[in-house]
């Protein structure tokens, strides 16, 4: 059974690439966090870059962005979906309180 993902969902996307990710270079990651740690081979670093997208569109930017700059993906997902930026989600549900 095939599920049904809308094209213009806004969401969550955590993105791990090999190296280091200058974040001052990257305009469309804007939002965006980044952490980086040692990867599964020696001397090889990952770059884990979490944050809240408008739509596919703006996800393709951000894997364009990371292929122009030679940066190979090792992985990509939806962690949630949400209408609003991440940020402002946990600030309303701070007001609740």
């Amino acid at each position: 059974m095939q599920t049904h993902h809308p094209f213009d969902q806004s969401g969550t996307f955590e993105i791990h690439v090999v190296g280091n990710v200058d974040m001052r270079w990257m305009e469309c990651m804007t939002g965006m966090t980044s952490s980086a740690h040692r990867g599964e081979h020696a001397g090889e670093w990952i770059t884990v870059l979490l944050g809240w997208l408008p739509d596919q569109a703006a996800l393709n930017g951000v894997l364009n962005a990371l292929y122009t700059h030679q940066l190979a993906l090792r992985y990509v997902a939806m962690l949630t979906r949400s209408d609003a930026p991440f940020d402002a989600v946990q600030s309303e549900k701070g007001d609740e309180t």
